[in-house]
Formats: C-alpha cells, structure tokens, sequence
C-alpha cells in the first residue's frame, strides 16, 4: 500500500511540475531561441528514445534554457520510473532544479525544496 502511495504521488507530483512546466513556457514573453530543438527533444521522449532527447535537452540547458533545465531535471528525476534502465539520477535532477530555479524557474524552486527534503529523509533512514 506505502508503495503505491508513493508511486501515486510521484506522478502527481510530475503531472503539476509538466503544467507548470507548460504554463511558464507560455508565459515567457520572448519566444525560446530554440523551440525547434525544444519539440524534437519532446518527440524523442514520446517516441520511446529518452536518452535521445537527454542530449537535445542538455544542450539547451547548458545554454541556459530554463525550460530543457527543468525537462532535463524532470527527466533523471523520474527517469528510473518512466524510463526503466541505467542512468538516470537524482543529483543530476537536483542540480538542474537548482539551475532552473537561480534563473526564477517555479517549477525549479518547487522541486530543489522536494529534493532537499527527499535527501533529509533519506538521511534519517539511514542507521
């Protein structure tokens, strides 16, 4: 039951980072540089090629684009869910949360406080 729960509000939880994610992207007055880049990094991921759009994305967060910081952050955030395999990792995540958010990023802001408190807890299990 724990287990469900907590898949449960993992999903919930990516759900509201994805609207926020959109709904910041649209707010953005200038349109991004790269919107091209940004849709073929989308279509990889729905076309079942993750790590494919993992480079598309690191690319333009390395940039500095806010939103591929937080679809990256997303990514190996929920990677090990959505994405079964190798790779994904959560200190990747956070540091890309952290990145997103030092740029005004809501979703970045919301979610470096879910890692801290992720890695708080993980640091009370431990005996």
């Amino acid at each position: 039951m724990r287990r469900t729960s907590e898949w449960l509000h993992a999903l919930a939880t990516l759900a509201c980072a994805l609207v926020l994610c959109s709904a910041q992207a649209q707010a953005d007055a200038p349109a991004l540089p790269d919107d091209d880049a940004l849709d073929q990094a989308i279509q990889h991921q729905e076309h079942g090629h993750p790590w494919q759009a993992e480079i598309v994305l690191r690319r333009l967060a390395e940039a500095g684009n806010v939103v591929a910081m937080e679809r990256l952050a997303l990514m190996h955030w929920y990677g090990k869910l959505l994405y079964p395999g190798e790779g994904w990792n959560r200190d990747m995540a956070t540091m890309w949360f952290a990145r997103a958010a030092a740029r005004g990023s809501e979703v970045g802001k919301h979610m470096a406080k879910v890692a801290q408190r992720d890695a708080a807890a993980m640091a009370k299990a431990k005996p």
